[in-house]
């Protein structure tokens, strides 16, 4: 069922692709400017990061992280950080799997150990809170019903150890976190996150453009559930 769900992103994301994605004259509201703006930019690259992470497809992350550096766009400490916190998502064999892409292309810059305190769960509640909203509080209550220590969990290691890290905004992490969700076909954390986007300070017009420019990640028998949240959440910001 998971190599079913996974897309085959080789076919798709060629070399020749991320050179055009890195260089890429939109046709759209910055058309005038002849270039995609440096946060739209920023956010291509790292999200290219967290699908091939998440979708596992460690050649192409390796021509894509090569792309990447070449562009000065990101730091390694902001890719480090997507590949890491995609644990999350895609679990520790795949983080691992980009880790070691990862370390291959940059044997230098292996970081010391123990090079952060951890956040602690209060720290991570407030992350969870900034990005759920209004709908915290029964994030806090449905996870509770599934397991009081999940929720734990989630507050300590998901939003404190992890999305409240240092070396990337919080702004990036989310759209991460939504590109594995994306490939990995995860409908209704989709949704809660794509309302975490506008939480953390994404324009709506940002968002459509992003999640359209990836939609090809999404596995095919879920599209249209995908498209479905896409719908609902422009009626509700009145377009």
């Amino acid at each position: 069922m998971v190599n079913k769900m996974n897309r085959n992103l080789e076919s798709m994301v060629t070399p020749e692709l991320i050179k055009t994605l890195l260089s890429w004259p939109l046709l759209t509201d910055w058309v005038t400017t002849g270039k995609i703006p440096d946060h739209l930019l920023k956010a291509v690259i790292l999200g290219g990061v967290s699908g091939l992470t998440a979708d596992h497809k460690p050649r192409i992350l390796s021509d894509w992280l090569k792309m990447t550096f070449n562009s000065d766009h990101v730091s390694i400490t902001e890719v480090e950080e997507v590949i890491l916190q995609t644990l999350l998502f895609a679990g520790f064999p795949r983080t691992i799997e980009a880790l070691t892409v990862l370390r291959k292309l940059t044997p230098e810059n292996t970081p010391p150990k123990n090079h952060q305190r951890f956040p602690s769960e209060k720290q991570g509640a407030i992350t969870c809170q900034t990005i759920y909203g209004t709908k915290f509080d029964r994030l806090l209550v449905n996870m509770n019903r599934l397991h009081p220590d999940l929720t734990q969990w989630m507050l300590a290691d998901g939003y404190g150890r992890v999305l409240s890290r240092t070396g990337l905004e919080l702004k990036y992490r989310e759209w991460a976190v939504l590109v594995a969700l994306m490939v990995t076909g995860m409908v209704n954390q989709f949704k809660a996150h794509r309302r975490g986007m506008a939480n953390v300070g994404w324009s709506e017009d940002d968002i459509i453009w992003l999640t359209n420019l990836f939609a090809f990640i999404i596995p095919q028998e879920l599209k249209a559930e995908f498209s479905a949240i896409q719908t609902v959440q422009n009626a509700d910001d009145g377009r």
